[in-house]
């Protein structure tokens, strides 16, 4: 079968692909601390999976509205609003989608072009730069190493833009490296793009996820009237619903009817009763949010305490995510070997950091949404193996 050029240069999703070995692995009997699986080990909460339950009974089991639920949409709008002051419209401004990645897939669709170069600063979510191949632009990576410690400056943007540049994606709290850009960074780049007419999106899946005392600042608190930005959101992280598959875009009307076609001539809509769960979250998710940050909060205590006592690896420490990304170079500078090799001595599962794009080689990521035992297990098998 002769497959398109299209297809053929997508590379498969390294972090699927390890969590789908690993799902092998324990069908055979082997036993895995599987780290490599960005999503939430705490279970979606009662009162979202009985309000979608409701709904089916409630015969809620046909088409909703392409763009989503009204009521969904004003839910989140109004929280917006509410938080930033701004003015966004249920009806104008919003579409809910199957996932966060459909809506930056929508997104990256609707405005980039055959050769549009696209900024992304690396480390960076590995499906950052198959979508942009999907379009047909050119992923531009903007290394922020550990070196930078991976921190996103204005001057890092400025020296990698041209006049080709359409589009730039922030990520924050970022995946896999865990750090947030400043309010004073994510300024500069916002005005920037204004002025060079060059789009911004920032994909906030994980701002409810914030360790200490840090602040996170929304693409919102910046620039609240949408001048050439997207924001995407949604609800797997924050209320462990990754398996619901729902997420939404907040932009101006103009791009998120454009990418409306896209919803419409592909998958029609979210899933209905799924969106009555959302709305259940919305109204009453607060007390799960707060248990859940205690638990991410606990585990990432454990996991800066922990890697203090090993001398050949080095945590960077997280400040917000689910994620903690870990240099590995002293024992092994490919990081692809050295995840084959964790399976293999340690039987734990993490992800190469290379697959994140440059700065990435010499890490590996693991997810610390996991049992706390885990986590401590995990370190103690890399001290046995390798220390």
């Amino acid at each position: 079968m002769q497959l398109t050029k299209r297809v053929n240069k997508i590379k498969p999703s390294a972090t699927i692909k390890i969590g789908d070995k690993v799902k092998d692995l324990k069908s055979k009997g082997i036993k895995i601390i599987n780290l490599s699986t960005g999503e939430p080990n705490l279970p979606t909460p009662n009162i979202v999976k009985n309000a979608a339950i409701k709904a089916i009974k409630n015969n809620e089991t046909y088409y909703s509205q392409s763009r989503g639920i009204p009521e969904l949409r004003e839910l989140i709008c109004g929280g917006i609003n509410k938080e930033f002051g701004c003015r966004l419209e249920a009806d104008r401004n919003i579409l809910i989608t199957p996932g966060g990645k459909q809506a930056i897939l929508y997104a990256i669709l609707a405005v980039v072009e055959e050769g549009d170069e696209v900024l992304i600063p690396t480390p960076a979510w590995v499906s950052y730069f198959e979508m942009v191949s999907i379009a047909g632009g050119k992923a531009i990576q903007v290394d922020c190493n550990e070196k930078r410690g991976f921190e996103l400056s204005l001057k890092k943007i400025k020296s990698a833009s041209n006049k080709r540049t359409k589009l730039i994606i922030l990520n924050s709290p970022n995946n896999p490296t865990g750090k947030i850009i400043s309010r004073k960074a994510l300024a500069e780049i916002n005005k920037f793009c204004i002025d060079n007419n060059i789009i911004l999106l920032c994909d906030e899946i994980y701002d409810k996820i914030v360790f200490g005392h840090r602040k996170f600042p929304s693409l919102m608190s910046v620039n609240p009237k949408l001048n050439n930005t997207i924001l995407i959101n949604g609800f797997s992280k924050t209320y462990a619903m990754t398996g619901w598959r729902l997420g939404y875009a907040i932009s101006n009307p103009e791009l998120i009817d454009a990418m409306l076609k896209f919803q419409q001539h592909s998958i029609t809509c979210p899933t209905t009763f799924a969106q009555f769960g959302a709305i259940e979250a919305l109204k009453k998710g607060y007390g799960f949010i707060k248990k859940a940050m205690s638990f991410y909060s606990e585990n990432n205590k454990v996991l800066v305490r922990e890697f203090k006592r090993l001398k050949n690896f080095t945590l960077i420490e997280p400040e917000g995510g689910l994620y903690g990304f870990i240099n590995i170079s002293k024992v092994n500078k490919d990081s692809g070997n050295f995840c084959l090799e964790l399976i293999d001595k340690c039987k734990v599962a993490a992800v190469p950091g290379a697959e994140f794009g440059d700065g990435g080689e010499g890490y590996i990521r693991i997810c610390i949404a996991t049992e706390k035992k885990n986590i401590i297990e995990f370190v103690k098998r890399l001290k046995e193996v390798y220390e």
